[in-house]
């Protein structure tokens, strides 16, 4: 409509008509004023719109963001519960086979004090069967 308005002002047909004459067509005279007033409106609710529509832009690229942050910041804990829990396993784990380990060592170590206590044993009492004969 404001494109209409505009065209009609360039248009020959279009006079300022005074009060008391009469008009060169039928249709709707409007004061200079409330043409103006007409255009300041429209302009008016235009950039009204365009406020509101950059507003709600910015609002959801806020909550866009803040939700991305947010699942990031959960995928960071998740991601170091992770590293703690493998951390955690890998310690049991060297634990465990450290005493396993310990315990195969600690085996081997009383056979070969068994075998040499046996071995001495022998030799003493072979001796003293030497020493009564």
């Amino acid at each position: 409509m404001i494109w209409i308005l505009l065209s009609l002002a360039f248009a020959e047909d279009v006079v300022t008509v005074k009060e008391g004459e009469p008009a060169p067509f039928e249709g709707t005279l409007m004061t200079p004023s409330a043409i103006a007033k007409l255009l300041a409106d429209h302009d008016a609710k235009v950039e009204t719109c365009k406020v509101n529509s950059e507003k709600d832009l910015a609002l959801q690229e806020a909550k866009l963001t803040l939700k991305l942050k947010l699942t990031e910041a959960d995928l960071a804990a998740c991601n170091a519960r992770l590293i703690a829990q493998e951390k955690m396993y890998n310690e049991i784990l060297d634990q465990s086979l450290k005493d396993k380990s310990l315990g195969k060592s600690a085996i081997f170590a009383g056979g070969v004090l068994t075998g040499i206590g046996v071995m001495l044993g022998s030799a003493w009492i072979l001796n003293q069967i030497g020493d009564t004969q």
